[in-house]
């Protein structure tokens, strides 16, 4: 426990009785990440040591890395995500994500996760001060949430507003492409874009790269060695019966070198017919071999790259991640 005294008439608080205090922190650094929360409350210089940076930089320099699954499964400033942590079997509830009060009902966001931040990126929302109000507006919005401590930072905004779009991330960067206005509730509104940004992590800064050849919206992305893949989506439109609007979506997709920044074309990754979009993507690269694996309602698909084709994939060959 902390204890209290008195040293030429200034309080002295140390975190371990008779430890050095750079000792002690790489102590509570070592505890498993679970028991944070429950540490916090022992005494002020624990809860003040657990409540910075300091101790998950600690943890990062020494290997000590932990993996957790964040979900949010509705608007973040209406719904707290959840995170999970395996080792204990236990679902934590994370702070709602500030919120502009003239904005609701934020969809088609992405969420990516470098380091120990969450980053909740864009999406379509309604804002009551646009007229038409029933028209759906793409966000250019950025937050970043520290899970550990319960923070949420507003950062800078992308240049571009966008939605339903494809994002790929590193521990350096996040880089999206395409994307639009498109809404859940009004899926024939909105619009489309092809441009592509690049996301500084430490310097807060937006860049815009090569863009994309083509619209594409309703894509997903992700990095692969020195690669960020963008593969299908939808960009324009054509009516059923000349009233329903419908989305001509894409078999093919893109990929640009992140070192040379040009893109190079994808060949379609599956026959006409056999499916309308992409499902989430999980990408395993052990070195030696590459799985892409995307999830398409029940059925888990795997993408080879020497035939540029998703094909069922069954049993102990797939890892999701």
């Amino acid at each position: 426990m902390a204890i209290s005294g008195s040293r030429e008439g200034k309080s002295v608080c140390s975190i371990f009785p008779g430890l050095p205090d750079d000792l002690a922190r790489l102590c509570l650094a070592f505890v498993p990440l679970c028991h944070h929360g429950r540490l916090r409350v022992i005494c002020k210089a624990w809860r003040a040591a657990y409540s910075s940076r300091f101790l998950l930089n600690i943890r990062s320099q020494w290997r000590k890395t932990e993996e957790f699954l964040c979900i949010f499964r509705d608007d973040p400033s209406v719904t707290g995500g959840e995170v999970f942590d395996p080792r204990c079997d236990a679902w934590r509830l994370l702070p709602l994500m500030p919120c502009d009060p003239s904005t609701h009902s934020l969809s088609n966001f992405r969420c990516a996760a470098a380091g120990t931040d969450i980053f909740v990126i864009g999406g379509s929302l309604f804002d009551s001060r646009n007229y038409p109000i029933d028209k759906p507006l793409a966000s250019s919005a950025v937050f970043k949430c520290d899970p550990f401590r319960g923070v949420w930072e507003r950062l800078s905004n992308m240049r571009i507003p966008r939605g339903s779009f494809a994002c790929g991330v590193s521990n350096e960067f996040i880089i999206v492409a395409g994307g639009g206005s498109r809404h859940i509730i009004f899926p024939s509104e909105g619009d489309r874009v092809s441009t592509v940004e690049k996301y500084d992590i430490k310097n807060n800064e937006w860049h815009l790269v090569e863009g994309l050849r083509s619209i594409r919206a309703g894509c997903v992305g992700f990095l692969y060695r020195d690669e960020f893949w963008v593969m299908g989506g939808y960009g324009g439109s054509r009516t059923i019966a000349g009233v329903l609007p419908a989305d001509e979506h894409y078999r093919d997709g893109e990929i640009l070198n992140l070192k040379t920044g040009t893109w190079r074309y994808l060949q379609p990754m599956w026959k006409e017919g056999e499916r309308r979009q992409l499902g989430m993507v999980a990408v395993i690269d052990t070195g030696e071999s590459t799985g892409i694996f995307m999830l398409e309602g029940y059925t888990i698909f795997r993408y080879y790259i020497d035939t540029a084709f998703f094909l069922l994939a069954y049993g102990s060959m797939v890892i999701v991640v």
